[in-house]
């Protein structure tokens, strides 16, 4: 704030003012842009998926971002994240079009992704009205091992150094199709 406040030669304070009011803003238009498939388009993002990694049934591909931040010195430990970065956490859910259709934003840098994902509006939505409600009880999600999995949240088998060859191929189509939230992830940080 005060670089910018330097910049444009105003005072600190409007400069503040004018980050929430933009803050305010994007706020208020997030549900325009940022909105789950109904059961019309879920067929659409399915297909999409299907195309890029030949795993069928996918409505959208889950991860999570570490946002590096500066904490205050009262509260480091907590924003502390298993890089020592301090950070705040983003998750977010996507397309194979890298469009999200579920962000979370919040939550300290030293939570693990599983928790996060377990304190979200998504998952206590499907918790409390069952998968129906969002995957249209055919339609699952895709995730990395940081995540448990459901019946509509599949992830990765786990490598112990047993893995069948049908175990592998699993995997590397599961990441194959998995990949785009981190590609997604990779844009959203080029741009901001």
């Amino acid at each position: 704030m005060i670089s910018v406040a330097e910049v444009f030669n105003i005072a600190k304070s409007t400069v503040n003012k004018c980050i929430k009011e933009v803050i305010i803003g994007l706020c208020e238009l997030s549900s325009k842009f940022i909105f789950w498939p109904n059961l019309e388009e879920a067929k659409a993002v399915e297909d999409k998926f299907k195309n890029k990694g030949q795993f069928p049934g996918v409505i959208g591909c889950i991860g999570g971002l570490h946002f590096t931040i500066k904490a205050s010195a009262d509260q480091e430990d907590c924003y502390t994240d298993r890089k020592l970065n301090k950070s705040i956490i983003m998750q977010g859910v996507c397309t194979s079009d890298y469009i999200f259709t579920n962000v979370n934003v919040g939550f300290l840098g030293r939570v693990h992704d599983a928790r996060v994902f377990s304190n979200c509006k998504l998952y206590k939505m499907i918790d409390t009205n069952g998968s129906n409600s969002l995957v249209y009880g055919k339609y699952h999600l895709l995730g990395d091992l940081a995540y448990a999995n459901t019946n509509w949240l599949i992830t990765p088998y786990k490598n112990y150094g047993s893995l069948t060859v049908r175990h592998k191929t699993f995997n590397t189509k599961l990441n194959k199709t998995r990949v785009c939230i981190e590609h997604s992830f990779g844009l959203l940080k080029g741009r901001w």
